[in-house]
């Protein structure tokens, strides 16, 4: 249990689209194994592993046995220790079993691990938003509401206004109020035709798969900590709404189609936004501490 918690406290402090992928982490770097060791050299692992019809268990002598990397993880390992503590608090909360399924669901979609489909993973991302927020019915709306009433950000960003939505077929979605809730519903369209069977769905979504995924791996974080500041065992942060409000921008680019070389992290939209959107709050941090200090300059 507690790799689980130490897994959704490291995704919690993922960069994404960094030089060299540093700052980036996934569940499997956190994958813990204990196992008592001894110098005996008449010795060795018993390995148990699962069957359908139960499991089966292989020894291997010391001497022979060696356990390689694999091949998608890395050796960073940041932690977000606040969330990492409220949700250790949380375990004596009645609300923990709904919080911790949704968290299983969220890391095992999110472990990079190329045996395990893309499609499956959309599957598990939206059963993680939807047990998170409670939504029992399995309905897309009971899901927009919940996710539009979790994420606020100070200043909403209209699907009218995004350019994914130019000539857009989706009538539906392009009503939508807030960009978000245009997302969570396309998301969770595209997800139900997967669900179903479908490996490649029919369903022509307004983002692509793979910026689904990027999104909700990127909210869902966000919604867990803004539920567990609601639960009362978590703080809020300025770097908490920084992360929100910058959300609500992300969705409305092709994160994937980058402007130059495709080895230069700066050609796709992600980078660029966040670097405006920091720029944009240092300025209005500066601006409000020289109002407070000069309190009698008129303000027009």
């Amino acid at each position: 249990m507690f790799s689980e918690l130490l897994a959704t406290s490291g995704l919690s402090e993922r960069e994404f689209f960094t030089i060299g992928s540093i700052g980036y982490q996934n569940r499997d770097n956190f994958r813990l194994v204990i196992q008592s060791y001894s110098e005996d050299p008449s010795t060795g692992a018993a390995i148990k592993t699962r069957k359908r019809d139960g499991n089966t268990t292989n020894f291997w002598p010391s001497d022979s046995y060696r356990v390689r990397k694999p091949e998608h993880l890395n050796s960073r390992h940041d932690i977000d220790l606040p969330l990492l503590n409220s949700l250790l608090e949380l375990q004596k909360s009645q609300e923990w079993d709904r919080v911790y399924e949704a968290i299983l669901n969220f890391n095992l979609a999110n472990t990079d691990n190329i045996e395990f489909s893309e499609h499956i993973e959309a599957v598990l991302l939206t059963a993680a938003f939807e047990r998170l927020l409670n939504c029992r019915s399995g309905k897309e709306h009971d899901l927009a509401n919940a996710v539009t009433s979790v994420l606020q950000p100070n200043q909403n960003v209209a699907t009218s206004s995004c350019s994914l939505f130019q000539g857009d077929p989706h009538d539906g979605l392009r009503r939508c109020p807030t960009l978000r809730e245009a997302w969570i519903r396309d998301f969770f369209r595209l997800r139900g035709t997967l669900a179903h069977g479908q490996v490649e769905s029919r369903y022509s979504s307004v983002w692509i798969l793979k910026a689904h995924l990027l999104l909700a791996s990127f909210a869902f974080p966000i919604a867990l900590k803004r539920d567990l500041a609601q639960l009362g065992v978590y703080a809020w942060t300025e770097k908490d709404q920084e992360h929100l409000d910058l959300f609500e921008r992300l969705l409305c680019e092709d994160l994937f189609q980058p402007s130059g070389p495709q080895d230069d992290h700066n050609s796709f939209p992600w980078p660029r936004i966040r670097a405006a959107f920091r720029r944009e709050r240092r300025v209005q941090r500066a601006v409000a501490a020289f109002l407070k200090d000069n309190p009698d300059i008129p303000i027009q």
